[in-house]
């Protein structure tokens, strides 16, 4: 018993290549090789030989044209056969490709782009109603980029505005106002660290919260950071090099607006090459990226609206809330 064939246990992940290509990173993690064929999206069958604990990597085009400023939903289906065996399975995911921008650029030029997933959370205890509708809640955010700098605007339809810092812990605890959280997985490892069973967020992941202070201004407080020595070095005595985290963060500006009119919160922000590092900000690159944007009403109510690579996961299984879940996060791909 136990000699006969068994469905390959192989694992895989992918990662963008440019518009033209994804790359599929196909991972044997038995103690013995494996031989077969694979096909991917439906195309010819290919010869797969892995060793042991080996990996291969294959190239294969998009399985449909991508959407500018769009969450592109993602299917490939892969299909192993093996000793004249068949096993099929699917990775799914989510892109979102923005165009470079000169030095200077017109936002009503950058398409918005919905921030659609919904989840209510917890204030006092009380379960918060549920969400009315894009009147009362409803965000969108418009991204573009160049060599220098990450420019977002998040533009949020709001019932109401909430604005209060009566929590002792400060500016950590700010977030639970009317605030956005912009995570970044850096190197967009999210997806093949998760195939290895390693969840949540790790040394290249960076975290920034946009918080209102009043109805005109908004600071920006650097939550989680990278290991310094992907950030400028070791430092030495507090002087050094190495981005600071669990701070306000003056030299990052954000402007904000709050329309009482229009019922309507905007933030716009620019992260800087500097800012940023590890990431590159340049043509293919793709890291990872996710947004919680807050709606506090104050003690009775609280929603959630959530940038994730899979919408129908409202949060990720096996590392609780989404800025645990690097895996989960879309695919932000810099294009020009």
């Amino acid at each position: 018993a136990g000699r006969g064939f068994r469905k390959p246990r192989l694992g895989g992940c992918q990662r963008p290549d440019g518009l033209k290509e994804i790359i599929v990173s196909v991972e044997n993690p038995l103690t013995r090789p494996f031989e077969g064929t694979v096909s991917v999206a439906g195309g010819a069958s290919k010869t797969l030989a892995i060793d042991s604990c080996g990996k291969s990597e294959l190239r294969v085009p998009w399985p449909k044209a991508l959407d500018f400023y769009a969450v592109n939903e993602m299917k490939l289906p892969v299909r192993l056969e093996s000793g004249g065996r068949v096993y099929d399975f699917e990775r799914s995911f989510t892109v979102l490709p923005v165009r470079r921008v000169g030095e200077s650029f017109d936002w009503k030029d950058v398409p918005a782009v919905p921030i659609s997933v919904i989840r209510n959370s917890w204030v006092n205890k009380l379960e918060s109603p549920a969400w009315k509708g894009k009147d009362d809640f409803w965000p969108t955010v418009r991204i573009a980029w160049n060599e220098e700098c990450l420019h977002m605007r998040f533009e949020v339809k709001d019932d109401r505005f909430f604005c209060e810092f009566n929590n002792p812990l400060g500016a950590t605890c700010w977030y639970c106002n009317d605030a956005i959280q912009v995570m970044f997985d850096n190197f967009g490892d999210g997806p093949s660290k998760a195939l290895h069973g390693i969840f949540g967020i790790d040394s290249n992941d960076s975290e920034y919260d946009l918080i209102p202070t009043n109805a005109t201004q908004a600071i920006v407080y650097r939550r989680g950071v990278p290991d310094h020595q992907l950030t400028g070095g070791v430092q030495e005595g507090g002087t050094g090099g190495g981005i600071k985290g669990n701070a306000v963060d003056p030299s990052i500006h954000c402007d904000f607006k709050w329309d009482e009119k229009a019922k309507m919160r905007t933030y716009t922000v620019s992260f800087t090459a500097h800012d940023l590092r590890p990431m590159r900000l340049v043509e293919g690159a793709a890291p990872g990226v996710t947004f919680k944007v807050y709606d506090n009403d104050g003690d009775i109510e609280r929603k959630v609206h959530y940038g994730l690579s899979h919408p129908e996961k409202q949060v990720a299984r096996e590392a609780g809330d989404i800025d645990r879940a690097p895996h989960e996060y879309m695919t932000l791909l810099f294009v020009k």
